[in-house]
């Protein structure tokens, strides 16, 4: 996909995508820091689509994009969650999912066993005898 969106001025810039991104949630710290940024990249490069890709990063970045809440900033640290001990003596077991963004060839991921199937394994040495 693409984004087609163009404004008319590097002002208008955060202001529409922050509505458009977050529903207007992006809080103040956040909106300035992202405004400076773009107004710097606005400046630098005279471009308001380099603009709005620099907005939209740091928009992207922001908790309020990755929640539906309303984010606070604190002074507090948080406390880090402690860490459960592993029990060594349970076989580790693991899912690997791999994503081959519709590159897979279905006969080259899981090659057929002549003796569960041998008439897909006939098949299978037929197309890939070479």
């Amino acid at each position: 996909a693409y984004l087609s969106y163009s404004p008319s001025e590097a002002s208008n810039v955060v202001d529409d995508l922050a509505l458009l991104l977050t529903s207007n949630r992006l809080s103040p710290e956040n909106r300035q820091i992202i405004e400076t940024q773009v107004t710097l990249s606005y400046d630098a490069k005279g471009s308001i689509s380099e603009a709005v890709q620099v907005a939209t990063i740091l928009i992207m970045s922001t908790p309020e994009f990755h929640t539906w809440n309303t984010a606070s900033m604190t002074e507090t640290a948080r406390t880090a969650t402690p860490s459960v001990p592993k029990n060594l003596d349970e076989p580790y077991k693991v899912l690997v999912h791999v994503n081959l963004f519709g590159g897979m060839d279905s006969m080259n991921m899981l090659v057929p066993h002549p003796d569960g199937c041998p008439s897909l394994y006939d098949e299978y040495k037929l197309y890939r005898a070479s």
